[in-house]
């Protein structure tokens, strides 16, 4: 009976053993691969693999670094994006020696006017017989904070010129007034911003001028740059031309990123419509799309309450010249310097937007990827 319990004893633990060393030799599951496919956009020593990139809002074609040890035969490429139309595709896959390709991806322009709302689509880059893959994500344009596109004005005319129809800042339905306050006139209670037909009037012809102000917007205090574009155009008609110029403020923290020295204050000029052009009133926004830019510092924080204030006219005592102006399309976006474009250097600075704003001069329409 001893000897059977010690054979016995003896052949579990042999047994033990033998699992334990099975156990030692099995893969496990969590552990790293050893096949990568990594995604560079440059093939500088320092740079690092990402798995989102950004690109230029204008038609352009983008060459991303892929380095891999898988044989590049195995690996196919391709782009997905959530338009009816593909906003861009892969048009090249180039290998440049060895575990390296280079894969280069066509994208129209954002727009053919100045929107710059992120929109983003996805290029994968995969070994399907190895089920290993990279996904990346292509982002062109940036996060809105606030936009309104003045669509929900339907007011009097779409000219300008013709005023019957508009309606006060007073009459406004609470959804309207949501968007955009304003200030009274002087120590009055009248405001002179009225809605118009997808657009905004600040100002009257007796002489008030006007300010439109953006509101709150919790999400301003996670941020340290933004960008704030809209379109302006001053009025005129057969006789008579309207003081151009206007203000626009940043209020409640926050600073121009133009100046050295903190300044929150800017004065530009509107361009004036043509009323003579065989496309009017279609056009009267060529020339007249507007993009700023803001910065919160140590001294001077973005923050919840940081507005933006557009301003006509004197909001204290009537002019003798009219500064009726015309603006729609606001929004305020976002920066992020470590993934968007740096639109501050592009268009040099706060003014007229010369990267997609839109022109009296004739430009091709790249937004689609043929």
């Amino acid at each position: 009976m001893l000897r059977l319990c010690q054979l016995l004893s003896a052949t579990v633990l042999l047994g033990a053993v033998a699992f334990a060393g099975v156990s030692c030799n099995r893969v496990d599951p969590n552990a790293p691969r050893s096949e990568y496919i990594e995604v560079y956009d440059s093939l500088d020593d320092e740079a690092e693999p990402k798995t989102a990139f950004s690109i230029s809002v204008k038609a352009d074609t983008t060459v991303f670094y892929v380095r891999t040890n898988v044989d590049p035969a195995k690996i196919e490429v391709e782009w997905q994006d959530a338009s009816t139309s593909p906003w861009a595709k892969v048009v090249g896959v180039e290998q440049q020696g060895k575990g390296l390709l280079a894969v280069s991806v066509a994208a129209g322009s954002r727009t053919t006017y100045g929107y710059y709302t992120r929109r983003s689509g996805m290029l994968m880059i995969y070994a399907r017989e190895l089920n290993l893959g990279s996904y990346i994500t292509i982002h062109q344009g940036c996060v809105a904070r606030f936009a309104n596109d003045c669509a929900n004005f339907k007011y009097g005319a779409a000219d300008p010129n013709i005023t019957d129809g508009e309606t006060i800042y007073s009459a406004w339905n609470s959804n309207q007034k949501g968007y955009f306050s304003t200030q009274s006139f002087g120590t009055g209670t009248i405001s002179y911003l009225f809605g118009r037909y997808g657009y905004l009037k600040l100002g009257d012809a007796l002489g008030h001028g006007a300010c439109l102000i953006t509101p709150y917007t919790n999400d301003i205090a996670k941020d340290s740059l933004l960008m704030v574009s809209f379109r302006a155009v001053a009025y005129n008609d057969a006789t008579t031309k309207d003081n151009n110029k206007f203000t626009v403020e940043i209020i409640g923290g926050g600073e121009y990123r133009d100046f050295e020295e903190s300044v929150k204050k800017m004065e530009f000029t509107a361009p004036y419509y043509d009323i003579n052009d065989p496309d009017y009133p279609a056009n009267i926004w060529n020339d007249g799309e507007f993009m700023l830019f803001f910065r919160g510092t140590d001294a001077n924080k973005l923050s919840s309450n940081t507005q933006i204030k557009i301003t006509a006219g004197s909001l204290t005592e009537k002019a003798d010249v009219n500064s009726r102006l015309f603006v729609t399309r606001v929004y305020i976006r976002r920066l992020d310097v470590k993934v968007d474009e740096d639109y501050f250097e592009m268009n040099g600075g706060s003014g007229i937007d010369t990267i997609l704003g839109l022109t009296s001069e004739e430009r091709e329409d790249d937004t689609i990827i043929e």
